[in-house]
């Protein structure tokens, strides 16, 4: 684990790390964790998802028993 109070304070180390994933991401392919997962979900709430017609037929029975 690391100390941010041992470093620089924890002000600065915020900072420094804050820079440091601005610099990563401004590049042009570059990755983070959970980057690539984050923007499809924000991608699914803005245009739905995509599911198979079985599995959507299966769930319309499904909801039509609960009713």
């Amino acid at each position: 684990m690391i100390d941010p109070e041992a470093l620089a304070g924890c002000a600065i180390y915020n900072e420094r790390i804050e820079t440091l994933i601005v610099t990563m991401i401004s590049e042009p392919g570059a990755r983070l964790p959970g980057y690539r997962r984050y923007a499809l979900a924000e991608e699914a709430k803005r245009d739905g998802a995509e599911i198979a017609s079985a599995l959507y037929a299966h769930l319309e029975a499904l909801a039509q028993q609960n009713a």
